[in-house]
Formats: structure tokens, C-alpha cells, sequence
């Protein structure tokens, strides 16, 4: 009896939004779809008929990348219905991403065994997973320090008045003197309650209509002078449009944190570049959508050539008070109040880092735009 699958069946599976492919009892790959051969980059030809001893990868790179064999070729092991599972996969250009895997089997009559193995890419899905995650992280962290800061607040206010009545009835020179000193460091308390605000979005934001490219080359001088001689700074201001509404003081504050940091992630001196472009997010953009409203927005980019950040330290660089720099040297309030003015703005702040290459931020922020509907889908009926 034939098993050869008729053009129904095929056109069924090709069908499929997933890639898959199917095996048999033995490991032999017998169909390679064409979803499949642009997901790993092999054709049919490179794959079809070859067995899993064949497709397996080197145990030197195994052991080194932790990746084991490609993600295909391990259901192999497997028999009947199996999953989903998530793996790691390669490519055949060697790039490692993350897939779920289902298996099936289709036939089983004695030699002629067939597995279905459904494989589906998720890097997507884990990166608007990671988004909610750190929304949902950040947002509770906010009301912790909202809390917190409203607390500390109100106890500064009593040292202070208490100070000031004090201050008035002491004659002594070297009291007054010390009494001076205890209000100046109560007031540089109430700094760190208000940036404790700001990274909570508590504060009112005072918004108004900025254009970000000119904002940028009135900034350079000012950021020059904060990044000191051995950092170059670059603005290449060139978004079409840059209209937006915002904080105009936490806007050069957050733009001053970035450059500093940008220069202390390069002893050595490197450059430093901020850029600006637009882009739209559209609705069916289920990526993007994930944490953006859809609509047009300008982008403000700053990369540098730095050390880089490694995931661990990545993953909480944004959350406020924590810092890599030594004791002295950095609060650790910077990033976290970048994001929270990103997100009182109606935008988001991402941040990709490679240790020893460097480390991009980009600011989204949306534009000034009228009510008319946009090419988006939002509004079809």
C-alpha cells in the first residue's frame, strides 16, 4: 500500500500557519514544509530523506551553545502525541531562537509509521510576554515607591520646620552652622522624595508642545558638556515630523541621564550618537501593539559603543535604586525615571545591550496628530 500523501493532504498542511514537518518510525524526515525551509533556512532537498544521525549537530557545539540538535530533529527521539514544548532551535545561519513543538502521530501501520511535528516560532510571543511582565513589574514597583515617598515626605517636612524653629532661637554661630546643614540635607532628601515621585508618576507631568529635533540641537551643548572631552556626541535630528507633548524639564533630564550614562559605560572615551526617526504601529502589529497604542510616533534613538549590559543586569535596569555603579557614583533613580516619563508621555522606553559592543535606548514618543483615523485597521468595521 502506497503512503504517499495525496495533493489534498499536502494542501492542507502547507496551509498550516506553523512550519512542520513529518518522519517516520526510523528518523527519516519525509516531508518539509515550505513555512519550515524559511524558518531554518534548509530547503526540502537539504532535509528530505536524510535521518537524524545525519541532521544532528556536532557535540563540540552542543556542549559550547547548550543548544543540542536542531529543534526538528529532537522530536525524533519522541513517539506519538507529544507537546507543546518549547525548545531552543538554530538556524542554518547558526542564529539560536525559541519554538514550540507539538508531535502526532498520523499513521502507524507496522513499518510505515508516521510523525507530524507542528513547529511553531514564538520569539514574538516570549517578547510581548517579557513586555507585560516588566509593565506589570514596574507598575507595582511604582506604587511601592509612591507609598514610600509620600511617607519619607511628610516626615522631612517635620525635620525641617522643627530645624527652622530651631535655627531662629539659637544664638551661637556654630549651632546655627550645624542647624543650616541638617536643612540642606533634609532638602536634598526632599530631591530624592520628588524623583521617587517621578519614577512613581505620581507628580503631574506639565506638558507641552515640543519639537524633539530642535529640543535635541538646543541640548547638544549642554549634553557635550556632561558626556566631557573624551566622549563625542552626535545628533543626527532627522525624523520627518517631531511634534510631541511633554515635560520639557524631565525630557533634558532624561536626555542628561542617558548621555552620563553612555559616558560612564565608556572610560575610555568612544561617541555617542542620538538620533530621531518615525514609525507607525498598527493594530494587526501584535508585537509593537503589545504595550503601544497604535498610531505615529517619533522614535529618539541613543547608542554607544560602551561595555555593554549582561541579561542579568539588564533585566532589572530600569527598576529604581539599582546600579551597577560604585557607592557615590550613581543613584540608580536615572532609567527608572526614564521609563516613567516615557510612559507619562504615552510611549514606552526599550533598551538592547551587548556586553563589550555597547548599548541602544530607544525613547517612543507619539506625535501631535489630529483625530482623523489612521491606516491601521482599528476602526474597520
Amino acid at each position: 500500500m502506497s503512503h504517499t500523501p495525496d495533493s489534498s493532504y499536502l494542501a492542507l498542511l502547507h496551509s498550516l500557519p506553523d512550519a512542520y514537518l513529518a518522519i517516520d518510525g526510523a528518523g527519516c524526515v519525509l516531508e518539509w514544509s515550505p513555512r519550515a525551509a524559511a524558518l531554518f533556512g534548509w530547503s526540502a532537498s537539504d532535509v528530505v530523506g536524510r535521518s537524524a544521525a545525519e541532521l544532528a549537530l556536532p557535540e563540540s557545539y552542543q556542549r559550547k551553545h547548550q543548544v543540542g540538535l536542531p529543534a526538528f530533529v529532537r522530536l525524533i527521539e519522541g513517539r506519538g502525541n507529544k507537546g507543546p514544548v518549547q525548545h531552543l532551535a538554530i538556524n542554518a545561519a547558526g542564529e539560536e531562537f525559541s519554538v514550540e513543538l507539538s508531535s502526532v502521530l498520523a499513521s502507524d501501520t507496522g513499518a510505515a509509521q508516521r510523525f507530524l511535528v507542528l513547529i511553531k516560532d514564538i520569539r514574538h510571543r516570549l517578547i510581548a510576554e517579557e513586555r507585560l511582565t516588566q509593565a506589570a513589574k514596574m507598575e507595582a514597583i511604582g506604587q511601592l515607591v509612591s507609598g514610600l515617598a509620600h511617607d519619607f515626605n511628610n516626615i522631612l517636612g517635620i525635620i525641617v520646620g522643627s530645624l527652622e524653629i530651631l535655627e531662629i532661637q539659637l544664638k551661637a554661630p556654630t549651632n546655627r552652622e550645624l542647624v543650616q546643614l541638617a536643612i540642606l540635607a533634609t532638602k536634598r532628601g526632599n530631591e530624592v522624595t520628588q524623583a521617587m515621585q517621578a519614577v512613581a508618576r505620581r507628580r503631574p507631568a506639565k506638558q507641552e508642545s515640543v519639537d524633539i529635533n530642535a529640543s535635541l540641537r538646543e541640548l547638544q551643548p549642554l549634553l557635550q558638556q556632561s558626556a566631557t572631552r573624551t566622549v563625542d556626541i552626535m545628533v543626527i535630528a532627522e525624523a520627518a515630523r517631531s511634534e510631541v507633548m511633554i515635560d520639557v524639564g524631565a525630557f533634558n533630564n532624561v536626555m542628561i541621564n542617558f548621555v552620563i550614562n553612555a559616558r560612564d559605560a565608556m572610560p575610555r572615551g568612544g561617541v555617542a550618537m542620538l538620533y530621531t526617526q518615525n514609525i507607525t504601529i498598527r493594530a494587526d502589529d501584535l508585537l509593537e501593539s503589545i504595550d503601544l497604542e497604535p498610531g505615529e510616533y517619533v522614535v529618539l534613538g541613543i547608542d554607544d559603543n560602551g561595555t555593554g549590559m549582561s541579561p542579568e543586569v539588564l533585566a532589572h535596569a530600569m527598576e529604581p535604586f539599582y546600579t551597577t555603579k560604585p557607592k557615590g557614583k550613581g543613584t540608580g533613580l536615572g532609567l527608572a525615571m526614564a521609563y516613567a516619563f516615557a510612559r507619562q508621555s504615552g510611549g514606552v522606553l526599550r533598551i538592547r545591550s551587548t556586553p563589550g559592543k555597547g548599548t541602544n535606548i530607544h525613547l517612543f514618543i507619539p506625535l501631535l496628530r489630529d483625530t482623523t483615523p489612521t491606516d491601521s485597521g482599528a476602526h474597520d468595521d
